[in-house]
């Protein structure tokens, strides 16, 4: 019995020091509070959903203060805090363009535009941006207000000089039309420039804590960089136009300049540097890149 007691007494010993090792290598081995406090942050930047430092493409409210209203809706893509700014985008666009037919131009926040037959029809514009709630339409200011044709009609009773004016007319007409279409897409596609063009612009100073600047001087400055441009090209929203335009969104976006990008700004709010002679640069840049 006594060697039994003895036997058992060396068992629960040795148990004992088996636990009270591992307690003290756990200990060991557990993570100090700082590095507690930094897996947590790392967790919380982790599931915080994509986009959610963007604005509403309607309201203007952030899209991580609402984060709930339009994440499970429309996705973590969406430029849109909910369905009721969605349906308040396609009035607008009703209330600019008459034609339902009529194909609306389309931008997303990273520059990609659908424009022509792969941009969706007025009737079509709600579902296609249920579908694809990053994109936004690209609408005129202001409803342009088709030029009356003038009308010139002969008092006499030939029948050749009525021919004539009517021919006259039909090509006035046809003109004006061609040109309301034409400056319309124009319109259309330099407000999704500056749009575009301002957007890259918060988002960069937001990163560059030695400037503080307010949207409102970012848009302004996005809408003189692109007038500039609009001159430069001598009026044409095709060609060198779209190729600065994209070379300057890469440049905005690219992280490592920095220093450059800073001391730009500088230059532009101090009045030092022309908006002539940034268009001339970034327009020689365009052409050594995209050639």
């Amino acid at each position: 019995m006594k060697g039994i007691e003895n036997l058992y007494y060396v068992e629960s010993s040795l148990l004992e020091i088996g636990s009270s090792s591992s307690t003290e290598s756990e200990r060991e081995n557990a993570p100090s509070v700082l590095e507690q406090l930094g897996k947590k942050q790392k967790e919380k930047k982790r599931h915080k959903p994509k986009g959610s430092d963007r604005t509403c493409t309607t309201c203007g409210i952030s899209l991580c203060d609402c984060v709930d209203a339009w994440l499970e809706v429309l996705g973590p893509r969406s430029t849109y805090c909910s369905m009721e700014c969605v349906e308040k985008q396609v009035e607008k666009a009703k209330a600019v363009i008459e034609d339902q037919s009529a194909r609306v131009m389309l931008l997303d926040r990273s520059g990609t535009m659908l424009n022509g037959p792969s941009a969706p029809k007025l009737v079509d514009l709600l579902q296609f941006l249920r579908e694809h709630p990053e994109f936004a339409p690209v609408l005129p200011s202001s409803q342009l207000s088709p030029k009356k044709s003038q009308q010139h009609f002969q008092t006499g009773s030939s029948k050749g000089g009525d021919s004539e004016n009517k021919q006259q007319q039909q090509r006035n007409v046809s003109a004006n039309k061609s040109e309301k279409l034409i400056s319309k897409e124009n319109d259309q596609r330099r407000l999704q420039v500056r749009r575009a063009i301002c957007e890259k612009l918060l988002v960069r100073a937001k990163k560059t804590t030695d400037l503080a600047f307010t949207q409102q001087e970012l848009k302004a400055l996005s809408q003189r960089i692109e007038e500039e441009l609009f001159r430069q090209c001598r009026h044409s929203v095709s060609g060198k136009y779209r190729s600065w335009f994209r070379q300057f969104l890469i440049c905005v976006t690219d992280e490592t300049n920095k220093g450059d990008f800073s001391s730009l700004f500088l230059l532009f709010i101090f009045q030092n540097f022309s908006f002539f002679r940034f268009i001339r640069f970034f327009l020689l840049l365009t052409l050594f890149t995209w050639t």
